[in-house]
């Protein structure tokens, strides 16, 4: 089974281009969509694909950003799917697709063979050398790759943290005009207590460019009276952030 993984990180954002690239080269191919930040590899969609992967499949990227936007999430899932035989593609860096590397590795060791059946190794020691040789081309084109994903990735987390000093920038501008981001005229709520845990959110989670996950985030914000919200409470502030955030950038 072909998969095309298409993500972007708001509603504001379109897959087409990625839609387009994917099914020029893999026509066949079932896409899958997600709206989710690409700093996490904790995404719903994302994970079900993952369950449903065998042996085998084929999922294909437009770039490896779509992947991950973070060098050792991004090596850790890519190694992951590749010990599983499931292949990755990507379109724009064909050369970490991991078709590339097993190929390599079959190279070697069918070189290897073709020497011992000539008669150059023998016995137990030519049994031991072709396991030795195995394990040593499997750390070395592990170690190949993850220097590969790691240039590759690098570029993708300079545009996030590209990103998340535009994001800083337009929380500071709407600071200065003096929108209180995520509240609403005569809104019923408590206006202080939603923008001191907005606040919060805006420095602290992850996707605004800070290090905590959702879970880490909320209990912080549980943990503070002044911005103890609950979980309904704390996800309906973080859509209401990210729609008027990105008015600003």
């Amino acid at each position: 089974m072909i998969y095309g993984y298409c993500r972007v990180s708001t509603k504001k954002q379109s897959v087409g281009r990625q839609i387009a690239n994917i099914t020029k080269t893999y026509p066949d191919a079932e896409i899958v969509q997600e709206i989710y930040t690409g700093a996490t590899l904790n995404r719903p969609v994302l994970n079900r694909l993952i369950k449903k992967l065998k042996k085998g499949d084929i999922v294909v990227f437009d770039e490896v950003s779509r992947m991950s936007r973070e060098r050792d999430k991004g090596y850790e899932l890519y190694m992951e799917l590749f010990d599983k035989g499931i292949e990755l593609v990507f379109l724009k860096e064909p050369h970490i697709n991991t078709q590339k590397y097993r190929d390599a590795i079959k190279q070697q060791l069918s070189i290897s063979t073709s020497e011992q059946k000539d008669g150059e190794y023998k016995g137990k020691a030519s049994a031991n050398l072709l396991e030795n040789l195995e394990h040593a081309l499997n750390q070395f084109m592990r170690e190949l790759v993850e220097d590969n994903i790691s240039l590759a990735l690098d570029r993708a987390e300079k545009e996030r943290e590209y990103l998340s000093q535009r994001t800083k920038e337009g929380l500071q501008k709407a600071r200065d005009e003096g929108k209180i981001l995520g509240t609403k005229p005569k809104a019923k709520l408590n206006v202080k207590k939603a923008a001191a845990a907005k606040e919060v959110m805006t420095q602290m989670l992850e996707e605004f460019g800070g290090t905590l996950s959702d879970k880490e985030c909320l209990q912080y914000l549980c943990g503070n009276p002044t911005t103890h919200i609950s979980r309904n409470s704390y996800y309906k502030y973080k859509r209401e952030l990210r729609r008027e955030l990105y008015e600003f950038i």
